[in-house]
């Protein structure tokens, strides 16, 4: 068998002529260096380390688009009156994703809640002209 050897290599008194893909990183001691023609290429082309992004914030913006949109809901249940508050509240939320880069999550949630919104307000108005026609005069 062949006799392997390794020394320890101080990062500040390195060669500069040393390729770093024959360094082998052990985290519970220092880099060791190892001869390449034993044991040939070891690290191959290790692809990027993930890089974890920070999550977008939560803009004063989407949050208002979030509570016109609610506020609209919770009108429209009591009358057609809330379907102005709910396309309000999408048109804010568009702008808030668009613009600044809002949390999808949030936007999102202000188009669902403002269309619901404008649903129910329309239902309202379905009923009323419904009920409306109910009143022809007598001929």
């Amino acid at each position: 068998m062949t006799e392997i050897r390794a020394r320890e290599v101080d990062p500040h008194e390195r060669d500069a002529d040393a390729r770093p893909d024959r360094r082998i990183v052990d985290p519970a001691t220092r880099p060791l260096e190892v001869a390449a023609e034993t044991f040939g290429h070891i690290l191959p082309d290790e692809p990027p380390p993930l890089v974890r992004h920070r999550p977008r914030p939560v803009t004063t913006l989407v949050v208002f688009a979030v509570t016109l949109a609610s506020v609209g809901l919770i009108v429209s249940w009591f009358g057609p009156w809330g379907g102005g508050f709910g396309i309000l509240g999408v048109l804010v939320g568009v702008v808030a994703h668009v613009r600044q880069r809002a949390r999808r999550a949030w936007c999102v949630a202000s188009y669902v809640i403002g269309a619901v919104s404008v649903l129910y307000s329309a239902y309202w108005v379905w009923w009323i002209l419904d009920e409306l026609s109910k009143l022809t005069p007598p001929a």
